[in-house]
């Protein structure tokens, strides 16, 4: 494959990889080196650990990159873990978010209420 193939490879199964893990964005050279190294880390994880292949070609070679930049970015964000600003995570969710919490555990409440009933009648 390419320098030029790699380098589209490993952008986007790095950018794949941020988008599915959630961690901090790293930039485009950033999803690149993560991309590169993850497709690495993938093909040995997926091949010779499991004995998994997802295929040739662009697609496979983008979801295994994508997978082991998911591990790379699991152990980056492990290793370093952002500080967060107590502040910020002492924060009480929005009004809207209460009150859909609020009702999502009245309807559970309702429907475990309901399976009791059924199946533990006196």
């Amino acid at each position: 494959m390419g320098i030029i193939a790699t380098l589209i490879i490993g952008a986007i199964a790095g950018w794949l990889g941020g988008t599915i893990y959630k961690g901090s964005g790293l930039g485009l050279i950033g999803n690149i080196i993560i991309g590169i190294l993850g497709s690495g880390v993938g093909y040995w994880l997926l091949g010779s650990v499991f004995h998994i292949s997802l295929g040739e070609g662009w697609i496979g070679a983008i979801l295994t990159g994508a997978i082991g930049a998911i591990v790379i970015l699991f152990l980056i964000n492990l290793v370093f873990k952002k500080r967060s600003n107590s502040r910020i995570r002492n924060q009480k969710p929005p009004k809207n978010i209460q009150y859909f919490r609020g009702f999502l555990v009245n309807v559970l409440k309702i429907t475990f209420l309901r399976w009791q009933s059924r199946f533990f009648r006196l």
